[in-house]
């Protein structure tokens, strides 16, 4: 799967992911505990408790995942058939893992990286993910979604190589710099009330609505987009 857009289907109302609400069937039935390594197989319902580290190689989730304080959760070449929540994690890193519910995460204290193998910060400088106030660098790459927000998160953000039906809202953030490029969206583009003291960079998007920048602490780099609709406040031309 490497390398390839990842398919997000989602059930999930925008407004209950922002939230952190999730669908109560998979909340009925109890969770297996995850402290370690979990390779091959089939599992219902995980939770990683407070400072434990669960990797998951080649599993199948039937159920959600929810992530405690301090606990790190690693996937790669697996897959969940619900939501994958964590607040106050140290680590989330779900690599070439398909997601049939929504990713919301919260307050993660290091890095997030949603996406294909090689998914990145650049280090030169049918559904939602919600990422909201997390103090750790964030990268989501190569994924297929409905809605990508990215609220009040305190570092660096890469944005790369995502198809989004709907909206990509990147609002209120404050790390140094915030690069969205090359990303596919199929309505809106909005960056807003961002506090980044370096560069926001908006670079080879294909937005079928407008690109929409205001409040921003800096007035963003808009290069070799594609845009239906306006380019509007900062972002004007």
């Amino acid at each position: 799967m490497s390398r390839n857009r990842l398919s997000l289907i989602f059930s999930v109302a925008l407004v209950a992911g922002a939230l952190g609400m999730a669908p109560g069937a998979a909340l009925a039935a109890p969770a297996t505990e995850c402290t370690s390594t979990l390779s091959g197989g089939t599992t219902g319902n995980l939770r990683v408790p407070e400072g434990a580290t669960c990797t998951l190689d080649g599993v199948t989730v039937e159920g959600m995942i929810r992530v405690g304080e301090g606990a790190t959760l690693l996937t790669s070449d697996s897959q969940v058939s619900m939501n994958v929540i964590a607040r106050d994690a140290a680590s989330v890193q779900i690599i070439d893992t398909v997601v049939l519910g929504e990713i919301n995460l919260q307050r993660t204290s290091g890095p997030i990286i949603i996406g294909a193998a090689g998914c990145a910060v650049d280090p030169v400088a049918d559904g939602n993910i919600v990422l909201i106030n997390n103090n750790g660098t964030i990268a989501v790459c190569f994924m297929t979604l409905r809605n990508l927000i990215v609220q009040g998160n305190a570092k660096r953000i890469g944005l790369f190589n995502n198809v989004v039906s709907n909206d990509i809202i990147v609002t209120q953030n404050t790390g140094r710099a915030i690069r969205v490029r090359d990303n596919q969206v199929g309505r809106n583009l909005l960056v807003t009330k961002n506090s980044a003291s370096k560069l926001i960079g908006i670079r080879n998007n294909t937005v079928t609505g407008n690109i929409r920048c205001t409040g921003n602490a800096v007035d963003p780099t808009v290069v070799g987009n594609t845009v239906g609709g306006a380019y509007l406040g900062q972002c004007a031309l």
